[in-house]
């Protein structure tokens, strides 16, 4: 017996009729989870400040409590960054594209993560906040 989606076989050798172990993980995790770029929506919020550590072309980028990526900015001028647009998820979709209302924030420099001071939320459309971030 084999498997079929769509009509395409899913078999491993061996295994029997299992659906790999892949397709699984793209089932449980959408692509835009491991997207390079966040997902742009209508509702987004605005950071900048102070980033110790950061030099000219580092990349500082945010995630959601959930890993989502919801903002990303490349640093101009050493110790600073913004404006930083984190969008937030549009509702009238289903996907979860970005941050939810009051879902913590995760920065990051270079993959790195960061240090706020504070826990920081996405807490709505069109507001900027200031955030200093270190390592």
């Amino acid at each position: 017996m084999r498997t079929y989606i769509s009509g395409i076989e899913y078999r491993i050798p061996g295994l029997g009729n299992t659906l790999p172990l892949i397709f699984i993980i793209l089932l449980l995790f959408p692509l835009h989870v491991f997207s390079a770029e966040p997902i742009a929506t209508p509702y987004f919020m605005d950071f900048y400040g102070k980033a110790d550590g950061a030099k000219a072309g580092d990349e500082i980028t945010v995630y959601s409590s959930r890993g989502i990526l919801c903002g990303r900015f490349v640093v101009t001028k050493d110790g600073q960054y913004g404006f930083l647009h984190v969008y937030g998820d549009d509702p009238k979709t289903e996907v979860i594209e970005g941050a939810k209302v009051n879902e913590p924030l995760m920065f990051r420099l270079n993959g790195e993560p960061l240090q706020t001071d504070g826990l920081v939320l996405w807490t709505g459309d069109a507001e900027r906040n200031r955030v200093d971030i270190k390592k």
